[in-house]
């Protein structure tokens, strides 16, 4: 009698697939059929049984991408800010999102969230998940000084509504230059808020790796 196929393991086989072909042949280029075909045994109707679209697909992929060793790192450091410890994860999450050796997965998964199911999904991480990642950060900073402000929460919601959704480019598209005066606006709006959060190696971070990013695509 034939193994039942784990339906886990099936969908993490469709995850990695496609991941090297979006890789080798690029995101656009490759098709449904390109992953099926890469699968031995698969059929369409099993690729739709776990995903609906080639953008699912995707959104999953960044999700794995994700490497949390550097969040769980700096949330160990006892010589840090709490504002520190919150430039120091924004930097580092636009550095590595915007990594050149997947510079076209990138730039499709950030598209993708002109779909409006991708989209949705998108807010849901950003108002439930990361605002856990990152209220603690404010949270310390309210407790040392190092961030004033009155409501945590209220905080960290805003910073991330501006920081997901507002300067994306994908979303809100309009050029270098406007982009860098959503920066500088940013900037200002933060810090009367008590939260200098924009430094300047973030504020380097995000001409370089978002701005500049978009722009050339």
């Amino acid at each position: 009698m034939a193994r039942k196929k784990n339906p886990q393991e099936t969908r993490q086989k469709i995850i990695e697939t496609s991941l090297s072909l979006f890789r080798e042949k690029g995101y656009e280029q490759t098709t449904i059929l390109d992953i099926v075909d890469g699968l031995e045994g698969m059929t369409r109707g099993a690729f739709y049984h776990h995903f609906k679209t080639k953008e699912e697909v995707l959104f999953e992929i960044f999700e794995q991408l994700f490497d949390p060793t550097f969040f769980i790192e700096l949330e160990k450091r006892t010589d840090l800010t709490g504002l520190e410890k919150l430039q120091r994860s924004f930097t580092h999450h636009i550095k590595s999102e915007f990594d050149l050796k997947d510079k076209e997965l990138s730039m499709a998964y950030f598209l993708t969230l002109k779909n409006p199911r991708i989209l949705a999904e998108h807010i849901d991480m950003t108002r439930g998940q990361m605002v856990e990642w990152t209220l603690p950060y404010v949270e310390l900073g309210i407790e040392d000084g190092s961030i004033r402000a009155q409501d945590p929460r209220i905080l960290t919601e805003f910073i991330l509504i501006m920081a997901n959704f507002w300067l994306l480019p994908a979303l809100y598209p309009g050029g270098f230059e406007y982009g860098s005066k959503k920066v500088q606006m940013m900037k200002e709006q933060l810090a009367s808020l008590g939260c200098p959060l924009i430094d300047l190696e973030m504020e380097e971070a995000i001409h370089r790796h978002v701005l500049c990013f978009m722009e050339e695509n």
